[in-house]
């Protein structure tokens, strides 16, 4: 049985199909954003690790590599989780577009919680740390202020869309 192919009339449709996530994305993967998750992060791993100074230098810049590489598929796939989710009720509530300031905070939360979820694992898995529920709040707060930046960029230099 051959597969249906898409109406002409709906490719432009799907060629269009974009969310907070897929932008944020972009800005997440910036050298200068990569740099202050680094430099933001590595008190939180000095602090909720027992690895000396030189081995929590090399854990965050393994859990950083590790979450960029996962992150490039894992993030826009969590934005869409927000889109699909709260994301849907928040738009239905108060008759907001996609593009509206609850989803950009939603998809930095969602953003936030996957990378820490990744360097979470990296660090319990390749470090042999352990994780409780309360260090990795704090993981996942140390990554809301390394998302922070790019949400910022986004806020003074607009993507043209």
């Amino acid at each position: 049985m051959p597969a249906r192919a898409v109406p002409q009339s709906m490719t432009p449709i799907l060629a269009n199909v974009i969310w907070p996530a897929l932008i944020l994305e972009g800005r997440l993967l910036s050298v200068l954003v990569i740099a202050a998750g680094l430099v933001i992060e590595f008190p939180f791993v000095l602090r909720l690790t027992d690895l000396s100074p030189k081995r929590c230098l090399v854990a965050d810049l393994t859990m950083n590599a590790v979450s960029t590489l996962a992150g490039i598929i894992l993030i826009p796939l969590s934005g869409l989780v927000w889109e699909v989710s709260l994301g849907a009720a928040v738009q239905a509530i108060f008759h907001l577009g996609t593009f509206n300031p609850a989803a950009w905070i939603g998809t930095g939360v969602f953003a936030a919680l996957t990378n820490a979820g990744i360097e979470a694992t990296v660090l319990r898995f390749v470090f042999k740390q352990r994780i409780t529920k309360a260090s990795f709040c704090w993981f996942w707060l140390a990554n809301g202020l390394s998302v922070a930046p790019a949400l910022l960029s986004l806020y003074l230099h607009p993507p043209r869309l």
